[in-house]
C-alpha cells in the first residue's frame, strides 16, 4: 500500500508505516553496532550505548564526512539548479571523559 497523505489520515499512515517498519536490531546490525550496544526503549526503539560502541571502535581510522546542499530554481529569479558536494576529513574526536555522561549531583536538601 501507497502512504498518501492526500488520501489518508495521519494514523492511518503511521499504521500502515509499522506494518514495514524494521526491527530494530537490524537496523544496528546494518550500521555496524552490536546488541550489546543498543538500550532496548520498546519493541521498535533503541537508544545507543554510545560509551560501548566508541571503546570497541578506539584505534581505528576515522570516516569520511559528506556534506551535501542544493538550491533548487526560482520561478521569479530564473537562477539555474546548482548544487554542491564537498568531503572531508571528519573532526577529530576527543576521548569522552568518564564523567561526562553522568548526571549532575542534586542539591541537598
Amino acid at each position: 500500500m501507497k502512504l498518501d497523505p492526500t488520501k489518508m489520515k495521519d494514523w492511518q499512515i503511521a499504521e500502515a508505516a509499522e506494518a514495514t517498519m524494521k526491527p530494530v536490531t537490524v537496523l544496528a546490525c546494518q550500521m555496524g553496532l552490536l546488541d550489546k550496544e543498543l538500550i532496548p526503549m520498546g519493541r521498535q526503539l533503541a537508544k545507543v550505548d554510545f560509551r560501548a560502541a566508541m571503546q570497541r571502535l578506539r584505534g581505528q581510522p576515522q570516516g569520511k564526512y559528506l556534506a551535501s546542499s542544493a538550491k533548487k530554481r526560482s520561478p521569479a529569479s530564473g537562477n539555474p539548479v546548482a548544487a554542491r558536494l564537498s568531503t572531508s576529513k571528519a573532526p577529530p574526536q576527543e576521548a569522552a571523559s568518564p564523567n561526562a555522561f553522568r548526571s549532575p549531583p542534586y542539591p541537598s536538601a
